[in-house]
């Protein structure tokens, strides 16, 4: 990585291995001579793309020598290009010429081995511009041993978008030690990637996640944070927003293998009113690779969960001042979590529990049904799994209607249906989550909280418990250590914790 004050011999000599020996350049150079010297003096306005591109297509190393480019549309360069220096590539307004197909939907293409240094600044000067599309990165194939270590601010989209094309390839070897700040979509979405490391990553002030992570495979996260007590001056408002409404952090993690989350740092997530932490997938985890998950790290005022666990793991956190859950044991849609460790301090949740195991909710599909036939075909995309022993609810289903089984789009119930729906007109049904504990060990520390656990029992049907194991301290829980959200306490779960005097157990979360 090159110091920022490096001189041009410095960063010659340094790049000299890695680009094969290409001499760095002032990026400066490749300009006609009135446009350098409006750059020098920084009274350029003219988009400079077409000849930065025509220097970047050649490849090597770059130094932007510490002045602002201006750019629209976006830039390409060619594989193992290297750009450091302390200058700024900024995306002018004036530039967003949406009658064209790119507009500025990208400010640099990633390609292999590129290389952003920390003194690399990409502006998107978007903010109060409704509909800007700019991403601080993205790619449109498979990348290999980029470094993203350039600080990207003011994109009215993502910071950086390292996406996967619905599966069909996967990224290598990405390095990611960025800066992203006042976004107003995702600050790092980070997809499809064998060998990810982001070290040093830091994240503030973006209108939905902080971090999204998808599809990865053997993570390293040696040191991240995202702060966003402060929500962005501006958020994505395009199609598909959510009315400007900030959103939150959250990592999503599929299909994942020998991933870890170590030294994170994430603060002040209560005006989101979302995860701080969420790792998992809704639905059922069929997929082996998700194995081998390790998380440690501090989650300060979350603004629902602090850390919302729904996939095979270890962790070792501490919570402090949550909004609701301290950690959340459960998927949104039904499915089995097996072989978790958690061990977590949740400190200051005066209003809600410290940890709870359940399963959180229900969703709706679209689905086409005919009458007297227990076989409905679900007919809208979703991002969870239908799975046997949910409930299906709606109004051309008896009440108390279960899922038998599922193959492919085709759902068989366990009673017909009383009504005939077409695929065009389809029947709406919400099916309830159905979850299963299997070999979960849950060793909580309760501090100045209101409640200590909180347990959905298996008398509904809907969760099941096999060798789930509760220990540490419970007592400093104002309320009650346990609290039951339905029933007894279920069988196959032990709770061997310190609980306090005053009220071990709640019915129904009664104090």
């Amino acid at each position: 990585m090159f110091a920022a004050s490096a001189t041009a011999s410095a960063l010659q000599a340094e790049a000299s291995g890695d680009v094969g020996r290409k001499i760095v350049q002032p990026l400066i150079a490749a300009l006609p001579a009135p446009l350098a010297q409006a750059v020098r003096t920084g009274s350029n306005k003219q988009d400079l793309a077409p000849y930065l591109n025509a220097a970047l297509a050649r490849g090597g190393a770059f130094d932007l020598g510490g002045f602002t480019y201006r750019i629209a549309g976006r830039l390409s360069p060619a594989p193992e290009t290297r750009i450091t220096g302390k200058g700024m590539f900024l995306a002018d307004p004036a530039f967003d010429d949406r009658g064209k197909p790119d507009g500025l939907q990208m400010m640099i293409r990633i390609v292999d081995g590129l290389h952003l240094g920390k003194g690399v600044v990409f502006d998107g000067n978007s903010i109060g511009r409704a509909g800007f599309w700019l991403t601080g990165a993205r790619n449109t194939g498979s990348v290999s041993g980029a470094v993203l270590n350039a600080t990207f601010r003011n994109l009215s989209f993502d910071g950086i978008d390292v996406s996967r094309n619905a599966g069909a390839w996967r990224n290598h070897k990405i390095n990611i030690g960025a800066k992203i700040e006042n976004v107003g979509w995702i600050g790092a979405n980070i997809e499809g990637v064998e060998g990810l490391v982001h070290d040093g990553l830091q994240v503030s002030r973006t209108g939905f996640h902080g971090i999204y992570v998808g599809h990865v495979h053997n993570v390293r996260g040696d040191g991240f944070s995202v702060d966003k007590s402060r929500p962005p001056y501006r958020v994505y408002d395009g199609p598909g927003s959510f009315g400007g409404r900030e959103k939150g952090f959250l990592f999503g993690h599929f299909s994942t293998s020998h991933a870890r989350w170590t030294r994170f740092h994430l603060f002040d997530n209560r005006h989101a009113e979302y995860d701080g932490f969420g790792i998992g997938e809704d639905g059922l985890l069929a997929d082996e690779e998700s194995t081998d998950i390790f998380a440690q790290g501090e989650i300060w005022y979350a603004g629902l969960f602090g850390f919302d666990v729904s996939s095979d793991m270890s962790a070792d956190i501490k919570v402090h001042y949550p909004a609701r859950q301290g950690v959340q044991f459960g998927l949104d849609l039904g499915g089995t979590l097996s072989n978790i460790k958690v061990k977590a301090v949740v400190e200051g949740n005066r209003a809600d529990e410290s940890a709870r195991f359940s399963a959180t909710g229900a969703a709706l599909r679209k689905v086409s049904m005919q009458a007297g036939s227990p076989v409905v075909t679900i007919m809208s995309a979703g991002d969870f799994t239908v799975v046997p022993g949910q409930f299906a609810i709606g109004g051309n289903l008896a009440p108390g209607t279960k899922v038998v089984s599922v193959s492919g789009e085709r759902v068989t119930l366990d009673r017909p249906a009383s009504k005939t729906y077409s695929a065009g007109k389809e029947a709406n049904v919400t099916f309830r989550a159905s979850i299963t504990f299997r070999n979960c060990l849950l060793d909580l520390q309760a501090s100045k909280t209101r409640y200590g656990v909180g347990v959905e029992s298996d008398a509904d049907g809907f969760t099941h418990y096999t060798n789930v194991r509760i220990v540490g301290d419970l007592s400093e829980a104002s309320g009650s250590s346990i609290r039951r959200l339905n029933g007894p306490l279920p069988a196959g779960m032990i709770i061997s914790a310190k609980l306090n005097s005053a009220g071990q157990a709640t019915e129904g979360g009664s104090p």
